[in-house]
């Protein structure tokens, strides 16, 4: 195969570097259309089909095209969209606000794993993510963490790619008492103010309504007493109590403890392991880890883990996984450690996070996110135990037995 392509086409030159296509075939050229000619002397022409190419015939990622016919069409959109609409817009601040509120319950821009529009979206957003002050990405935090999340996964694939880590302070600052007392004062004022306008309204309203009624002539008494009765019914009838909108629950996750029995690499991944894992039930469950960077097998075999064990099974390379192992990684990427339960812990027993008692779904909805509105708060603390940070800034921690689930070095990493 021969590609040709403008060097300033950083979208293909970053997938190619990811699936380990040989630069000796590259040809830089001053037009902007990209072409890639296959043994067969067939030309395939545009940057988002060459990309997909690439990815399909590398036969390591495969499943960064979607792993559903469902996912799949998604993953076409988001391309699309990344390439036209974030690509192309002049003023950027109004689609990365809406892309804010998209990912407010994602983890990944398509289901719960990485995809090629991860890598689109991350592409696209680089020069303007560079550009922001770190007050102005706290304004848009979901696509902060979002973008630091992909850029590490990219460079966890690919350390030396042609975008370098862009350094990322996930930690907002704290808001002062004097600023909290402000922000209150000013919401008060504008409440007020609401408030005044709405009274003059009401009496405006009122004033009218008195004056056409002593124009209309009360022709009958009976009537005019069963309509004064009706209204007065109406005034005093109170309008029905909203009902309480609820948070992120993560009782219902089902976090267990396991052993992992049996461990060995994935026949067609290199990334992979398979893991034969006993969570507690008649039969072991068999899980399927990424952890091959990470660490040798030898550190699987008979090792006491977390693992989510409600989510639906899905298939990683032919292989299909029961659960999903529960690790930290660490601020940079470098390193990833088990969550460990406490030391009297055996397959099975029930991890909770904080007073978070209810009953688990027996199979997470995918479609819920539930999963994905939750993980984002999962953390070390200085302390290396694994907490949850709720959206209202409490911190729970993940307990079993009386005893609180740790890792062993990792501070201020993300848990999944």
């Amino acid at each position: 195969m021969s590609l040709k392509y403008n060097s300033s086409n950083k979208i293909i030159d970053i997938i190619a570097d990811l699936v380990d296509f040989d630069k000796s075939k590259v040809t830089f050229v001053d037009d902007q259309t990209a072409s890639l000619q296959i043994e067969d002397g067939t030309i395939i022409e545009g940057t988002n089909t060459i990309c997909q190419y690439l990815v399909q015939q590398s036969g390591k990622f495969n499943d960064w095209l979607g792993l559903t016919d469902n996912d799949k069409a998604e993953v076409q959109q988001w391309i699309s969209y990344a390439q036209s609409t974030i690509k192309e817009a002049k003023d950027k601040a109004p689609i990365i606000e809406k892309l804010n509120k998209t990912l407010s319950t994602k983890v990944f821009i398509v289901s719960n794993y990485f995809t090629l529009a991860d890598v689109f979206n991350y592409v696209n957003l680089y020069s303007y993510i560079c550009a922001l002050s770190t007050e102005k990405r706290f304004l848009i935090p979901n696509v902060t963490r979002y973008f630091d999340l992909i850029q590490n996964l990219v460079h966890e694939i690919k350390p030396k790619i042609t975008f370098d880590l862009v350094s990322i302070n996930l930690n907002a600052p704290q808001i002062s008492k004097k600023e909290k007392a402000d922000k209150k004062d000013k919401k008060d004022k504008k409440d007020k103010k609401e408030e005044t306008k709405k009274e003059a309204k009401d009496d405006k309203k009122n004033k009218k309504e008195k004056k056409e009624e002593t124009k209309k002539e009360v022709k009958d008494d009976k009537k005019n007493k069963k309509e004064k009765k009706e209204k007065k019914e109406k005034k005093e009838k109170k309008p029905a109590e909203p009902s309480a909108e609820t948070g992120p629950d993560p009782s219902k996750l089902d976090i267990r403890v396991g052993h992992i029995i049996e461990a060995r690499k994935h026949e067609q991944a290199d990334s992979l392991y398979v893991e034969s894992v006993d969570v507690g039930e008649d039969e072991p469950r068999t899980v399927v880890s990424g952890l091959v960077k990470f660490m040798p097998v030898e550190n699987l075999i008979n090792r006491t883990v977390v693992l989510l064990c409600n989510l639906k099974p899905v298939s990683m390379r032919g292989i299909k996984s029961h659960a999903m192992v529960l690790c930290a990684t660490s601020v940079d990427g470098t390193k990833v450690e088990f969550v460990t339960p406490p030391e009297n812990s055996k397959p099975g027993d029930k991890v909770t996070i904080g007073n978070f008692n209810g009953t688990p779904e027996k199979q997470l909805n995918p479609k819920k996110k539930i999963f994905e509105s939750i993980q984002p708060g999962f953390k070390t603390n200085e302390d290396k135990e694994c907490v949850w940070i709720a959206p209202d800034n409490t911190v729970h921690k993940f307990t079993c037995n009386g005893g609180v689930c740790k890792v062993e070095s990792i501070v201020g990493g993300g848990i999944r």
